[in-house]
């Protein structure tokens, strides 16, 4: 059976392969057009994913909380909070 840090792995990158083909699907404006959401907009999702991905990864690394934070582009403190800072 596979270790089930890789079946995440896996399911991971499934699920990007899934909502990045129906990006795919869509006319190019819709990616930066206002919504009623909590992002607003479509890209402003796609970067909260980016930033999210990779503060994960910093704390599979091991690195420290400003170490992530400071490869995240979080500079700001309510950036920080946002992303579990103190």
């Amino acid at each position: 059976m596979k270790h089930h840090a890789l079946q995440l792995h896996d399911y991971h990158v499934w699920a990007n392969r899934k909502v990045f083909n129906r990006l795919n699907e869509l006319p190019k404006d819709v990616y930066v057009k206002e919504i009623q959401s909590v992002f607003p907009s479509i890209a402003e999702v796609l970067v909260h994913r980016y930033v999210a991905d990779n503060v994960w990864l910093g704390v599979i690394r091991g690195d420290t909380f400003e170490e992530i934070s400071t490869a995240a582009g979080l500079s700001t403190e309510e950036e920080r909070k946002k992303y579990g800072g103190n």
